[in-house]
């Protein structure tokens, strides 16, 4: 399964459980609908690179997945 990234719309957050962060973004599911999700990532570099990427490109970032990682 796919998910796309078109956007960060809050964040990074740091994650209270853990050591890592997460960015609130605009997402495309593979039905085409379009949700919000946080996206957790290692750090909070990683997920800042994630808001700077988003900063000078449209283009969305494809995360493949499998259905048993929620």
């Amino acid at each position: 399964m796919k998910l796309k990234l078109h956007k960060v719309i809050n964040g990074p957050y740091s994650n209270d459980d853990d050591d890592g962060c997460y960015n609130l973004c605009l997402v495309e599911y593979d039905d085409g609908t379009m949700g919000e999700e946080e996206i957790v990532l290692e750090d909070f570099d990683s997920a800042y690179r994630m808001v700077k990427y988003f900063d000078k490109s449209i283009d969305p970032i494809v995360l493949n997945y499998s259905a048993d990682m929620n």
